[in-house]
Order: structure tokens, then C-alpha cells, then sequence
């Protein structure tokens, strides 16, 4: 019973306490009463259960206790059910206050935490508040970014699309220049695809990889042709033309479009070198098309009518191709679309240069002045450009009949005319007509004023990054030094070759190399007219050195030429044994060519060798082994040499042959050869002639060779 009242009173004992904690708690120590209370339960649990295993226990020892007292066990039980029943209720009693401890110390807990959240209601709204804007404003963000993403996903759709467009467009463009205007000349280049549409073909050809021919529309074999047909695969774009053509007739395509897929047809053609069937793809078109009334339609049957003019005067049937322009100018003459103005300006202007062709000269001026009467005050770009070189063209034709003046008065007219313009185009029809006044200047005399016009020429397009404007000045500089050397101004001369040398000698472009490999060969032969023969030398190696291995054809003929005119100056310098070698290496590098202008600096070599072999004939005359051993290498050399001669070089062959025999005392073919050398030459070959004979003069023979050739130029001066 005392164990029993003991646990309760421990039980009340911890419940006090715990009702009577102080009222200002965490939700942590409201957290831990609340488990320290559960632990309690559990302990009255215990004690409950241990207590009536230790009354029942008692019970049963009173029972058996009660088997020799039973006049008291009925008051002993009576008092143990009572103790029982008490115990029960004190437990239960204290069972209940447990829990209404519990309870209040719940209440008084909850109250607390209402206390602490009341307290700290306000800095919570204010975190909470922050949270929700800050959550609105990430909110908002993340709609923008969507809201941008959006755009930009469409932006560059619509960048694709364009840019699809724009590259449809630009290989349509670039097609149309390339198939429509084989009509182009020399003087107005036929337009080339650019690198930047060349690619875009490349890919929108490999993009149809993956689509099955099968399914191919005539746009996209058009496409892989194109590609095949800038590729230089003549072939292969010609069948692909072909298959395009098959499926335009399913299709049934406009006629322009079907019109363009013929003229890829005809142009793949005449890469090939069939222009026969070229042509015949072109009277096609007018036959199929000619008839219509549509602008852009007659449009291009002009342009394939022009194309057919074109290819039959590659063929040589040039008449027919005037007849075709005239049929053009009758046709077209009168209509108002600018396109079909061109093509009638480009039918008269290649009826100019057959015309010129034919050297009918009348003619062809006369279409000059009919370009410039009809489309001289056109705004077009295209006219403007093709009226400035049909002036052009013009004044170099009135020129090349003498007619200087009215040349010079052209070029006036061009510069005036389209001096101040800024197309590419222009500004050398500019520097051209600059350039040729300069030269009918210099072919009436007129050397200081031709001087002048190369200076204005060096002052407009001088600084021009233009490669053909460049080339132009170079050219201009190097007439230049030309028109000071007639006016006996050899050292302005050389320093304007030297001009030349410093601009352009380290430019790559074949044309410039080949103007400054011309400055050098000048600049040697303008030191040689000064006696300078060392740095005259000088100049011809440096040609070798920088150009002697080089492929160009021009400058393989320049540098032979340089080393023949280095022998030249060590012969006059009586290294004669020195000139042979170089001789002998310009037969032995060169004399297998066969160009004709190698060949023929081979017999300028032969000369230059034969030539020193007579001056070493005439050092050595009194040996008469020795002399008639170099005559006769001589003699060999020339006779050589006169198979590929021509020109004023053939007189000088011809007369140091005559020269040799007459010293071997071969009189008869001295005196042939020597007349025929007189008769070619002229007085300048007369006047040679009588410079070898005083070299190392070898007297009575020089003077008897001298009164021959009086003899014959008396015999040919009534012939003159």
C-alpha cells in the first residue's frame, strides 16, 4: 500500500512541477514536457500493473492463511477489497490529475507559442511579405524571359526565312548575269559569281542530298546543276539542265522560269564547245517564245537573240552574227523597258567589234557615234558605262589611222564626261583615255605634254587599290620613262623605272610583275645608252634572278631577251668569251621552245655569238687557222639563225652573214646577202653595217667592204 501511495504522490509530484513551469516557453521545451509527460504515463502504467500483482499476491496469502483463522477471514478480505477498491481510486484519482496536469500543461504551452507568434507576427509578415514579392518578381522575370525567348525564337525564324529568301534570290540573280549575259566582251566582262553566292549554292545542292530524286522539283535540279556548272563539271550540269527541263514540262512553269532553264541549257553547251547546238537552243526560244507580248518575256528573247549573235561569231560566221544584231535593232529599236535598251546598246556595241574585226573601219565608227547618239544621256549604269567605251573605242581607232587630234579630243570628252564618277568601271575608261592621250601626244611630238597627262594620270588613280587601275598606272609610268628618253632625259628616265620597281616590285599580280620585269629590261637598256654598262648588267641578272624560273610565258620570253641583251653589252665591253657563255645559255635554256618569240631571241643569241665570233676573227687575222675556224663557227651560227628571224633582225643577220662570208673572201654571197640586208634594213642597216667594219678595222678589206655596200645602196636607193 505504501508503494502504491508512494507512486502516486511521485506522480502528482512530477505533474506539479510540470503545471507549475513557467509560462514563457520555446516550442522546443513545449516539445520536451510533452515527451517527459508521455514517459510519465508509461511509469503509472507500471506501478498500477505492479501493484495489483502484489494485492492479488496478498490476497492469495490470506486465503491460505485463512484455512486456520476463518472466524477472521471474512473481515480480513472484507478489509482487503476495501484497501483494493481504495487504491484503485487513489490511482485512478491520481491517474486523472496526471492528465489534467498534462492537459493544462498543453494549454498553457499552445498559450505561449500564440504569446511568442504574436510577438513575432509582424517581423514574419514582413518575411513573408519580402518572400511573396520576391516569388512576383522571380515570376514576372521568368514570364519576360519566356515572353523574350518567344520573340527571339520567332525572330529567328523570320531571320532564316529571310535569309533563305535572300539566297534563292541571289542564286536566281547571279544565274540569270551568267546565262543572259554571254554577250558580254572582253571591254564589258561578262559577270562572275561571287564567293559568297557560290557557297550558298554549294549548300542548298549538298541540302537536297537528302531528298530522293524522285521527288525533285525543277527549281531543285536547277539548283544541283548550277552548283555542278560553277564547278566546271560541263558535263554533269548539262544532264542535270536536261532533267530539269523533263520536270518543268510537268510542272508547267511559267515561261521565264522555263525560259532560264534553256538558257543553262545552251550556256552548259557552249562551255563545252558545242555552240552549234547552242545556237540551235536559242532559235528555240525565239521560235517557242518570240511571238509573245509579254515585257518580261521579250526580255529575254532579246537577250537569246544577242547570245546567238555572240556564238555565231566564235564560230567565224561573223556576218551572220551583224545580221542577227540588226535583227535585234529592228525588233527591240523602239521598246521602252531598260532591260531591252541594254540588250539593243549591246547588239550595236558587238556590231562595232565585228565590224572592227573586219576592219571596216567606217562602219564600225559610225556605230561608235550611233551608241553614243541614242543612250549617251541614258542614266542607266550599264549604258553609261557601255557609251564611255564605245567613245574609247573610238578614239583608239581614229588614232591607229593618224588621226591624233581627233583622238585627243575624245579623251577630253570622256574625262569631262566621267572624270568625277566613282564606279570602278568608269574610272578606267577614264584612266585609259588619259593613257591613250598620252600616247597620241607622244606620236605627235609632243613628249612634255605626254609627260604631263601621265602625271595627272599618277595623280587620280595612283593611290588606287584597284588591281586593272594599278596595272593602268604602271603602264602609264613606264610610257613615261619612254617619253623621257626621247627627250634625251635618261637619268628622269631611269629614275622613273626605278619608280616603278619600288611600287610594284613586291606586288604578286602577274600583270604587275610583268610591268616591272619591263621597267628593269628599260631601265638596262636606258643605263646601256649612258655607258653604264656595269649597272646595265646589273639590271638584265636581276630579270634572271627574280624572274627565271617563272612560268609566265611573257616573262620566260623577257628574261631570254634580258640575257641577249647582257651579251650585247659585255661584247661591247670586249668580254667576249664571257658574252658567248651567255649565248650559249640562252640557246641552251631557251632554244627548244616553241614560241615564236623564243625562237627568235634564239637567233638573236646566235647573232650575238656569231657577231663575237667575227670580232675574234678579225683580233686574231694575222693567224689565219685561228681566224677562219671563228668565221666559219660564224657563218654556221647565222645560217641558223636566219631560219627564225624576222624583221629588222633578220637584216642584221643577213648582213653579219654577208659581213662573214666577205671576210672569208666569199665576194658572191657577201654581195647577196648584204643587198637583201640593205633592202630589209634601210639606211639604219646601212649605217650598222659601216659600224662593224670599223671595229678592229682591218685595212684594205674594211675599206673594200665599205665601197660595196656604197655600191649597193646606190643600186637600191631608186627602188626606195
Amino acid at each position: 500500500m505504501r508503494e502504491i501511495l508512494l507512486g502516486v504522490f511521485l506522480s502528482l509530484a512530477c505533474f506539479a512541477e510540470a503545471a507549475t513551469t513557467d509560462l514563457d516557453l520555446s516550442r522546443e521545451e513545449v516539445r520536451a514536457y510533452r515527451e517527459k509527460t508521455i514517459v510519465l504515463e508509461k511509469d503509472v502504467a507500471f506501478l498500477k500493473e505492479a501493484t495489483g500483482n502484489r494485492l492479488e499476491a496478498q490476497d492469495k496469502r490470506i486465503t491460505d492463511i485463512g484455512l486456520s483463522t476463518d472466524q477472521h477471514a471474512n473481515h480480513i478480505a472484507a478489509v482487503a477489497n476495501q484497501t483494493t477498491y481504495l487504491g484503485y481510486l487513489i490511482a485512478f484519482i491520481a491517474l486523472v490529475g496526471g492528465f489534467a496536469a498534462y492537459f493544462t500543461a498543453t494549454r498553457q504551452a499552445k498559450e505561449a507559442a500564440n504569446k511568442w507568434f504574436e510577438s513575432n507576427a509582424q517581423e514574419l509578415r514582413t518575411q513573408i511579405d519580402a518572400l511573396k514579392n520576391e516569388a512576383d518578381d522571380l515570376q514576372k522575370q521568368l514570364r519576360q524571359r519566356a515572353i523574350d525567348a518567344h520573340s527571339e525564337i520567332d525572330q529567328h525564324a523570320t531571320d532564316v526565312t529571310k535569309h533563305a529568301t535572300d539566297t534563292q534570290q541571289a542564286i536566281s540573280a547571279m544565274a540569270q548575269r551568267m546565262f543572259s549575259n554571254a554577250f558580254s566582251t572582253d571591254q564589258v566582262p561578262q559577270p562572275s559569281a561571287d564567293a559568297a553566292t557560290i557557297e550558298a549554292v554549294q549548300a542548298a545542292s549538298e541540302a537536297l542530298e537528302s531528298k530522293p530524286e524522285r521527288d525533285f522539283k525543277s527549281d531543285d535540279h536547277f539548283t544541283r546543276g548550277l552548283n555542278e556548272f560553277l564547278a566546271n563539271r560541263f558535263d554533269s550540269a548539262l544532264h542535270i539542265f536536261e532533267k530539269a527541263l523533263e520536270r518543268a514540262q510537268v510542272e508547267k512553269l511559267m515561261p521565264e522560269r522555263h525560259i532560264w532553264l534553256m538558257f543553262a541549257r545552251a550556256a552548259s553547251l557552249g562551255e563545252l564547245g558545242r555552240s552549234e547546238e547552242s545556237v540551235a537552243v536559242y532559235d528555240e526560244i525565239d521560235r517557242s517564245f518570240g511571238p509573245s507580248d509579254r515585257i518580261s518575256v521579250r526580255e529575254l528573247v532579246a537577250a537569246a537573240l544577242l547570245n546567238k549573235g555572240v556564238k555565231l561569231c566564235q564560230l567565224n560566221r561573223r556576218e551572220e552574227g551583224i545580221a542577227i544584231y540588226d535583227e535585234i535593232d529592228l525588233r527591240f529599236g523602239e521598246d521602252t523597258s531598260p532591260d531591252i535598251r541594254e540588250r539593243v546598246a549591246y547588239a550595236l556595241f558587238n556590231k562595232s567589234i565585228v565590224l572592227h574585226q573586219l576592219d571596216r573601219m567606217d562602219e564600225e565608227i559610225a556605230v561608235y557615234d550611233e551608241v553614243n547618239r541614242r543612250y549617251g544621256n541614258d542614266e542607266s549604269p550599264a549604258l553609261v558605262e557601255l557609251v564611255a567605251v564605245a567613245l574609247f573605242n573610238k578614239s583608239t581607232k581614229l588614232g591607229e589611222v593618224g588621226r591624233y587630234e581627233e583622238a585627243i579630243a575624245i579623251c577630253d570628252e570622256i574625262v569631262r564626261c566621267y572624270g568625277k564618277k566613282e564606279s570602278v568601271a568608269l574610272r578606267l575608261v577614264v584612266a585609259k583615255a588619259l593613257v591613250g592621250k598620252g600616247s597620241w601626244f607622244g606620236q605627235l611630238g609632243r613628249s612634255e605634254e605626254a609627260v604631263a597627262i601621265i602625271d595627272e594620270v599618277d595623280w587620280r588613280f595612283g593611290k588606287d587599290d584597284n588591281s586593272a587601275l594599278r596595272e593602268l598606272v604602271a603602264n602609264a609610268l613606264l610610257n613615261k620613262g619612254t617619253y623621257f628618253g626621247r627627250l634625251d632625259r635618261s637619268e628622269e628616265a631611269i629614275a622613273v623605272y626605278n619608280e616603278i620597281d619600288r611600287r610594284y616590285g613586291e606586288d604578286t599580280s602577274s600583270a604587275l610583275r610583268e610591268w616591272v620585269a619591263r621597267a628593269l629590261v628599260t631601265k638596262g637598256l636606258a643605263l646601256g645608252q649612258l655607258d653604264r654598262r656595269e649597272e646595265e648588267i646589273a639590271s638584265y641578272e636581276e630579270i634572271d634572278r627574280r624572274y627565271g624560273k617563272d612560268e609566265s610565258l611573257f616573262l620566260v620570253e623577257l628574261v631570254a631577251k634580258a640575257l641577249v641583251s647582257k651579251g650585247n653589252a659585255l661584247v661591247k665591253l670586249d668580254r667576249r668569251e664571257e658574252a658567248i657563255a651567255v649565248y650559249d645559255e640562252v640557246e641552251r635554256r631557251f632554244g627548244i621552245g616553241d614560241s615564236a618569240v623564243l625562237q627568235g631571241v634564239t637567233a638573236d643569241a646566235l647573232n650575238g655569238r656569231a657577231y663575237a665570233r667575227i670580232l675574234q676573227a678579225k683580233h686574231s687575222w694575222q693567224t689565219e687557222v685561228g681566224r677562219q675556224g671563228f668565221l666559219d663557227h660564224a657563218i654556221s651560227d647565222l645560217t641558223r639563225a636566219q631560219v627564225n628571224s624576222s624583221g629588222g633582225s633578220r637584216a642584221t643577220i643577213l648582213g653579219n652573214l654577208g659581213y662573214a662570208f666577205f671576210l672569208s673572201g666569199k665576194t658572191d654571197h657577201a654581195e647577196d646577202l648584204t643587198k637583201e640586208c640593205l633592202r630589209l634594213g634601210g639606211d639604219e642597216s646601212l649605217q650598222a653595217q659601216r659600224a662593224d667594219a670599223g671595229v678592229q678595222r682591218i685595212e684594205l678589206l674594211d675599206s673594200e667592204y665599205e665601197t660595196l655596200l656604197d655600191r649597193l645602196w646606190d643600186d637600191l636607193r631608186p627602188e626606195s
